[in-house]
């Protein structure tokens, strides 16, 4: 068989390298005369002399087969591979979006890297729930100083915490996304660091300054986000964003996102640091659903709830309606304790509430079926949560008040899509509507195109609403309700 040789592709002196070599994962016969096993590779080239192209790749090597076994001594289990992939971009220097689904390790694997990386790392979490499970990981699996911000506590210790941020007391920051929006000018302007990671990407997004702060706390000056989002750049301006992304301090992790980003900002992860932010991935997984009639009253619908609980044992949330909201959490705890079930609400879901729900002393816990719920995105315990009861379908609420708010009248139009004949000049309105959901209704007189389709949706919305005959199709629908609360629908 002849044999192929390339020219200057040995990866590790540039020179000739036959086929044979490169599928073995092995430099050329001159680097390396005998064959031995690609993991012993950089020892072998390392003992001849001869290491010179692979020294960066065996000093990654090097460095995740740490990350590897600090990983084990951490966690009890070796990593996933993927967690494996994602740790190679980060000793790479790579910032990038994580897109996976719910449940692979996305939080412990920025837990362990923060505890694993030398330098600073701040952790940036969308609740405090998240935030002391968070500090209690991070606590046990590192003797590093580590400062949690969740503001509760004394005066004097809340003070002596934002003492602590100001002055850069600490080898790992953890937050949440409302600490640095309230405290970024106050607290952390000016701090840069090495590791900065992101869990629920989607609550940063909403206010695009929070952007601009994230990157100036991984080392980009202020003035090079204008230029990063200018659509046509001068060859000396290009220079200027390539020496900024090159002397830029830390790396940037961030979960991907489950709704589609509408600020233009955005642009400034592709153009700055090489990722764009995407919506989360969906996968299959190892869940059964199940679904039976419930009984419309909610004592009825309580008392099956905590039959299958009785049932299925310890390790449930148990989600209510919106509908029936946070007036009836008290209720529904009583009920389950009343039948031997220890429960507890979200809102006293405290860090001790937590290790009890672990050690199976609390057998549920519940909170409402809704996405900004604490109990939906903003726990980490899935060595615990063994199922989920839903006592009524899922549903999200919508004041039938027509606003001159573009997110609110979006999501009129996308409620009752079904019952519209016309549902062409829906979709249109819906379409546009989605391009200027984030603009706020104050700001619409600066947008005159903007505020005449609004005026527009609002008169067709308004017109439907205040007719009995399409109320009555309200009511009858299978897909839409509606319900009078307060005197208001």
């Amino acid at each position: 068989m002849i044999q192929v040789v390339f020219r200057d592709l040995c990866p590790n002196c540039g020179g000739e390298i036959s086929a044979a070599r490169l599928d073995a994962g092995l430099p050329c016969e001159r680097c390396l005369p005998q064959l031995v096993p690609p993991d012993q590779v950089c020892a072998a080239l390392f003992e001849l002399g001869t290491l010179k192209g692979f020294k960066e790749s065996c000093t990654l090597r090097e460095r995740v087969q740490a990350y590897e076994a600090f990983f084990r001594d951490a966690i009890g289990s070796r990593p996933w591979s993927l967690q494996v992939t994602w740790a190679k971009r980060v000793l790479k220097g790579r910032s990038f979006a994580l897109i996976a689904p719910t449940g692979v390790g996305k939080t412990t694997f920025g837990i362990t890297m923060a505890a694993f990386l030398p330098g600073r790392s701040y952790i940036i979490l969308p609740t405090q729930l998240l935030v002391q499970q968070v500090a209690r990981r991070l606590r046990e699996i590192t003797p590093r100083p580590v400062l949690a911000y969740t503001g509760r506590g004394r005066k004097a210790e809340l003070e002596q915490q934002k003492e602590r941020i100001r002055n850069g007391d600490f080898d790992i920051l953890v937050t949440t996304h409302m600490f640095l929006h309230r405290n970024y000018e106050a607290l952390l302007q000016g701090q840069a660091f090495d590791f900065l990671f992101v869990d629920d990407v989607d609550a940063l997004l909403k206010a695009s300054r929070n952007i601009d702060r994230i990157f100036a706390l991984i080392g980009f000056p202020p003035e090079i986000l204008p230029l990063a989002l200018k659509p046509q750049r001068t060859p000396q301006e290009e220079e200027r964003l390539k020496a900024a992304r090159e002397s830029r301090k830390g790396v940037l992790v961030v979960s991907s996102a489950t709704t589609q980003p509408r600020t233009k900002r955005v642009l400034l992860f592709r153009e700055l640091l090489g990722f764009d932010i995407q919506r989360a991935a969906t996968a299959a997984r190892n869940i059964l659903d199940l679904r039976e009639e419930a009984p419309a009253a909610f004592e009825a619908r309580m008392a099956r709830a905590a039959e299958v609980i009785q049932t299925l044992g310890g390790g449930a949330f148990l989600y209510l309606p919106a509908d029936l909201g946070r007036a009836f959490l008290e209720p529904a705890v009583q009920f389950l304790e009343s039948r031997g079930i220890r429960a507890v609400d979200y809102e006293h879901f405290d860090a001790e509430a937590q290790n009890a729900f672990a050690q199976g002393e609390i057998q549920v816990a519940v909170g409402i079926s809704h996405t900004h719920n604490p109990l939906i995105r903003g726990v980490d315990l899935p060595h615990a949560v063994r199922y989920v009861v839903f006592a009524g379908v899922p549903k999200m609420l919508f004041k039938t008040e027509v606003s001159r708010r573009p997110a609110a009248l979006l999501g009129l139009l996308l409620a009752m899509r079904p019952l519209f004949e016309d549902r062409l000049r829906v979709d249109r309105y819906i379409q546009s509507l989605r391009r200027y959901a984030a603009i706020r209704e104050e700001a619409l007189e600066r947008f005159p195109r903007v505020q005449a389709l609004v005026e527009e949706v609002a008169a067709f919305l308004q017109e439907f609403l205040d007719d009995p005959d399409f109320r009555r199709r309200v009511e009858e629908s299978d897909e839409v309700g509606l319900t009078e609360r307060e005197g208001e629908y």
